[in-house]
């Protein structure tokens, strides 16, 4: 993956407000702790995995969460998988859970939403040469954490590695 566009993605971290984040952790050691899209640095859940988390794929509402333009695909993702949940769980009579978990969902989902708008919008404000550069690098970091997601390249390996 190429240290130039996870650069350029970097200027473009934003969190749920549309406001900048500067603080990211560098993209290359993200895609191990797959956490919804990948931006999270909540010291909880690096240390206990995604399971230490208590806001329940609610990634948008935490402090420590921010995405990029490379995140935009997984968020849409999210949001599908909100929409298909809703449209599921309203169709079924034998859940006395019902109106608790829709009210879940929708919350959900209208996070999710508020974020990919936010990024959107980002995008959107930049001039046609930058908004390529980023489009450019988006895909290329989107490409490589799907290949790590799906064990084509592994970040993690010592194998070949020497020590003096």
């Amino acid at each position: 993956m190429s240290q130039c566009a996870v650069d350029t993605l970097n200027e473009y971290h934003i969190n749920l407000l549309g406001q900048p984040r500067r603080t990211q952790l560098p993209l290359i050691s993200q895609p191990s702790r797959d956490v919804i899209t990948n931006n999270c640095d909540n010291p909880q859940v690096l240390s206990l995995g995604k399971e230490g988390c208590d806001h329940d794929r609610c990634c948008y509402s935490c402090d420590h969460y921010s995405a990029d333009p490379s995140n935009i695909d997984d968020i849409k993702s999210e949001i599908q998988t909100c929409i298909r949940s809703i449209n599921l769980l309203e169709t079924r009579t034998d859940n006395d859970m019902k109106p608790h978990r829709l009210a879940v969902l929708r919350e959900r989902w209208q996070g999710w939403q508020h974020m990919l708008t936010n990024l959107e919008n980002l995008i959107a404000e930049l001039e046609p040469a930058e908004r390529e550069r980023i489009e450019v690098a988006a895909t290329t970091v989107r490409q490589f954490r799907n290949q790590t997601r799906s064990g084509g390249i592994n970040i993690t390996s010592t194998e070949g590695i020497t020590t003096p």
